[in-house]
């Protein structure tokens, strides 16, 4: 265990607008990661942290599904909250034929209505189980479920019917700037997560940094050391509530914070 822990959100923050690792960045992380511990969170699926993982050569624990699913560094579950499978099967019955796009996926499988090319980039189906019919769902509790619809009545339905059915846990949230409306669990966000993380380790680090650039980092920002958002972030309650970084993302932004920071 390292003095510093350093927490990234992934797309808009590690990764570039393009998706990718810039190699200078991905260079100094390699040479930090002996002496300070480098945690990632994201919304997306392991299956795309793990080349990240790799590349990294990281061996800390991560985060996967916005807190849903911790994993240690050998990426085995240290935590897993899904949806009742119930909940899935009462939104297919309300959503199929209604929307342009439905995606769920469990541990092996997607089920996916309607194709969208951005959607493939956030939950790829390369290396899962492609399902296409309802009657191929296994009998899993899934780990996501997401639609699109530019008509605002759906996610008004889907709302209701979650707050008569499903109150406790779940609820709905719309994407920024993309026409996606997903299902999330109440009790699980990249705080709890973080939270969860430290009730691990023996002792908390003297220096916790953490960096992001969207509302579903605010949780696990509001709880570290020394929080920073990147400059392009678009929330402005956001930029108004945690420091910018000086460059924006795409333009180096991480790799200037973290060497200021001398990490």
């Amino acid at each position: 265990m390292n003095e510093t822990l350093l927490v990234l959100d992934v797309d808009g923050t590690l990764l570039d607008p393009k998706g990718a690792l810039e190699e200078g960045l991905a260079n100094f992380l390699r040479d930090i990661r002996n002496d300070v511990d480098i945690v990632l969170m994201t919304g997306r699926p392991p299956r795309n942290l793990e080349p990240i993982v790799k590349t990294l050569g990281l061996r800390t624990p991560r985060v996967a599904y916005n807190g849903q699913l911790i994993l240690d560094g050998k990426g085995r579950p240290l935590c897993e909250k899904r949806f009742p499978i119930a909940a899935m099967k009462g939104l297919l019955s309300l959503l199929r034929g209604r929307v342009p796009l439905i995606h769920t996926e469990g541990s092996d499988w997607v089920y996916r209505e309607g194709e969208d090319a951005p959607l493939e980039r956030y939950f790829p189906k390369e290396g899962m189980r492609f399902l296409s019919k309802v009657d191929q769902l296994p009998d899993e509790d899934p780990w996501v479920f997401l639609f699109s619809t530019t008509n605002p009545s759906i996610p008004a339905e889907v709302s209701s019917f979650l707050e008569n059915s499903h109150s406790k846990h779940l609820a709905l949230r719309s994407w920024n700037g993309l026409p996606y409306h997903e299902i999330y669990r109440k009790d699980a966000d990249k705080g709890t997560a973080f939270l969860a993380l430290m009730n691990e380790l023996p002792r908390r680090p003297s220096r916790v940094i953490g960096v992001g650039d969207s509302t579903n980092d605010e949780a696990f920002l509001s709880l570290v050391d020394e929080p920073y958002l990147m400059r392009n972030a678009k929330n402005e309650s956001l930029r108004k509530k945690f420091p910018l970084t000086k460059r924006g993302n795409g333009e180096s932004g991480l790799l200037d914070l973290l060497q200021e920071l001398q990490l």
